[in-house]
Order: C-alpha cells, then sequence, then structure tokens
C-alpha cells in the first residue's frame, strides 16, 4: 500500500467558473483532488469581449460580485478540511478559452479545471465550447468535471495510444496518480484498436482470411502494449492493461462504464483548422459523452500561440 506522502500533490490550480451549475461542481471538485499543504485554487471569470460598452462596467461589476460570492463559498468549503487551502479569485476580460490559458500559464497552474456543460449551441457544436476550446490549445492538463459525486477518485482508467512513445504514457500514468485517492494502487491502460482498412477488406477477403488478419493485428498490438506497459515506471502502483477492438471514442467511454471508472485519463493528437471543427478528436467526443470525469493532457512540447 502506497503511502500519501511517496506521490506529488497539487500546489497551484485554476478553476474556469462562468456560475453555472456546472462551474460551481467543477469549483468543489478541485477542493476535492489530492491538494498539497497551502495549495491555492484560482478561481477565474472571463468577461467575453463582445459586449458592449454601455453596459460593459455593470457587466464586470456584477461578475465581480458574484465570483466574490463564489470564492467565499469555496472558502468555507476549504476551512472545514485539514489542510491549508487558499482560495483567490480574478475577473479578466476577453476570449475566454485564450485569456484562461494565459491565465494558467502565468500562474503556472498544474491543472485548469471546468465544467463540462450540457446542450450546445450549433455554434459550438461546429467549433467547440470554452472548455474544448480550452482542451484543444492548452498545453497543461485540463480535468473536466461531469459526474455529480464528488468523493476521491479511485478507479482511474487511462487510454493509449499505441504511436505514443512510453514517455507520453508515462506522462499520462502520473496525472491520474496526481488526481487519485493515495490508497489505488492499481492503475489500468486500455488501448482500443482497429485493423486498418478493416471495414473494406471484410468485403473482400474470405471468412478466414479477414479473421487472420484482424488476429495477426491483435497480436501486433498487444505485444506493443506489452512493451509500453514494461516501459512505465509507478512505485508501489501496478500497470494492468487491457486492448478492446472497436471505434475507439465509443469504446472507450463504454469501458469506462463498464469498469465503474470514475476517471478517464486520456491524451489529444486532435486535427487543427476546419478538419477540426467538422470532425473533432476522440478526446472531445470523449470528453462530450463520458459519464465520469476526464482528465485531458496534450504531448511534450505542444504551444498554443494566441492569437
Amino acid at each position: 500500500m502506497p503511502m500519501p506522502e511517496l506521490r506529488p500533490r497539487l500546489n497551484t490550480l485554476v478553476v474556469a467558473t462562468d456560475f453555472s451549475a456546472s462551474a460551481a461542481l467543477a469549483s468543489e471538485r478541485a477542493l476535492r483532488l489530492p491538494l498539497a499543504e497551502g495549495a491555492t485554487v484560482h478561481l477565474v471569470h472571463v468577461v467575453p469581449e463582445r459586449i458592449p460598452d454601455r453596459v460593459r462596467g455593470s457587466v464586470v461589476t456584477e461578475a465581480k460580485e458574484q465570483l466574490g460570492k463564489a470564492a467565499a463559498t469555496l472558502e468555507q468549503v476549504a476551512r472545514s478540511s485539514d489542510t491549508s487551502i487558499q482560495v483567490a479569485w480574478e475577473i479578466l476580460e476577453g476570449k475566454p478559452h485564450v485569456e484562461l490559458v494565459r491565465e494558467a500559464r502565468r500562474r503556472k497552474a498544474e491543472l485548469i479545471v471546468m465544467g463540462r456543460h450540457g446542450e450546445q449551441s450549433f455554434k459550438e457544436r461546429l467549433i467547440g465550447s470554452t472548455t474544448e476550446r480550452v482542451v484543444r490549445t492548452s498545453e497543461l492538463p485540463s480535468l473536466i468535471v461531469n459526474a455529480k459525486e464528488l468523493n476521491a477518485y479511485r478507479s482511474p482508467l487511462v487510454a493509449v495510444d499505441l504511436t505514443d512513445e512510453i514517455p507520453i504514457v508515462q506522462a499520462l500514468v502520473d496525472l491520474s496518480l496526481k488526481l487519485v485517492a493515495p490508497e489505488v494502487v492499481c492503475v489500468p491502460l486500455l488501448h482500443v484498436f482497429q485493423a486498418p482498412f478493416e471495414r473494406r477488406l471484410r468485403s473482400v477477403l474470405h471468412d478466414e482470411e479477414f479473421d487472420e488478419y484482424r488476429r495477426e493485428y491483435k497480436k501486433a498490438a498487444s505485444q506493443e502494449l506489452t512493451r509500453i506497459q514494461g516501459g512505465i515506471e509507478a512505485r508501489d502502483v501496478a500497470i494492468d492493461t487491457a486492448l478492446v477492438s472497436g471505434d475507439p471514442r465509443q469504446v472507450i467511454v463504454g469501458e469506462a462504464e463498464r469498469r465503474g471508472a470514475d476517471l478517464l485519463v486520456l491524451g489529444t493528437h486532435g486535427r487543427t483548422g476546419i478538419a477540426h471543427a467538422f470532425l473533432g478528436s476522440v478526446a472531445e467526443w470523449v470528453i462530450r459523452h463520458a459519464s465520469c470525469d476526464v482528465a485531458v493532457m496534450r504531448p511534450q512540447g505542444f504551444q498554443y500561440e494566441a492569437p
């Protein structure tokens, strides 16, 4: 059984709020993560840049009042915990996703925490919500809170891509261990595979040929997953593996539900530009459809430059 002090705890979080019920849930979740003594939770609200000048002053004043109340509520929750947690708050103005990423960088935050909104407008379905834009543009890990259950995470599931090198998978495992309860001693790695041109080949190959083709591809994927498993370092933690065929988006969400996972952790290599706008990415699809919370990490070296 690992000792709590053997695992790093979070010191600095940025929590986005638009004063919705979803954002309030994200704020509460932030305080229940494994936080270090003296950790700071920065509660941030961004006033959109397109508000008419004649009402901007009133909007900013109202936002400050609401944010102050939200921070006071969090401070009360923090005082009831065993750790000395600081709650800070700030009003920003501009494009919400750009300002949130900038603030997280400025604060050297280890995690951006956001709520996942329910119904989306046509524009949001096309180009993404603020939450999805932050995930798409931030090099920092993001936690998207959806589940109303706020107990400590005890059942993580890490989805991995076999095109990733071991350091990327290691970073995903490390992120999961920062977020889960100290007593968690097993982290499962899930890879969802599809043999290339599987649908087309099913119609042109004989059944035996097609089955052999899939078996060979699955064997190669299994060997690669085992290699990655062997390269992961996680003190006093078992790394299990699971290999499942199918559509990665649907299988990841389905496996999380089947296993009773309370936290999904995955990386994102989403498309950019107009292709991304229409097609999205596995990570963003999972964020929209998973019933549990989702933590997302960009590849090392990713850097978004705001316009």
